[in-house]
């Protein structure tokens, strides 16, 4: 098959099939191939690598994910990977959306830094344009009681941290 854009779900399901028919049977064996599947396009990362835009469907047990990049010259072959590898990037817009991005990330850990809120609620996340590793970017992120840690979730939905308040540097834009 010659490698091109994918533009469509139905493209998205079609290579797929054709890299992996066979297993795509053995795992579905009510529908021809995955018929079954919502293909849907998101931008994802694998492992921690560059976010890339790709077109997935997650198995019913929801143990695998189904991965067709949109760029496959770029991104490589459609391929199959284990749920807990994909991380699906959504863009932060609000605190709200923030504290639920951060407790996704770092759910148990919220409780052990703040064993007085179930949540992160009890903290003020704010937007901010920060230096961090060098890198310059827009990002909400709320302080620790103690003032000595910070957690970031950056605006473009890439994977929320949590860093020493020295690392991290406020950019002030001049207007």
């Amino acid at each position: 098959m010659e490698k091109k854009k994918i533009t469509s779900r139905r493209e998205a399901q079609e290579a797929f099939e054709y890299s992996f028919a066979t297993l795509a049977c053995a795992l579905n064996p009510c529908s021809i191939f995955y018929d079954g599947f919502q293909f849907v396009r998101q931008r994802i990362q694998l492992k921690g690598g560059e976010p890339f835009l790709a077109y997935i469907a997650h198995d019913n047990a929801m143990k695998h994910t189904f991965i067709v990049p949109v760029d496959p010259e770029k991104n490589g072959e459609p391929t199959i990977e284990d749920f807990a590898d994909v991380h699906v990037i959504k863009s932060v817009k609000s605190a709200e959306e923030a504290i639920k991005a951060f407790l996704a990330e770092f759910g148990s850990l919220s409780q052990a830094l703040n064993p007085e809120s179930e949540t992160f609620e009890g903290y003020l996340f704010r937007q901010e344009t920060i230096e961090l590793k060098g890198n310059i970017f827009k990002a909400f992120i709320a302080t620790s009681e103690d003032q000595k840690t910070i957690f970031v979730v950056p605006v473009d939905g890439t994977v929320p941290s949590i860093q020493n308040a020295e690392d991290v540097k406020l950019v002030i834009r001049k207007k």
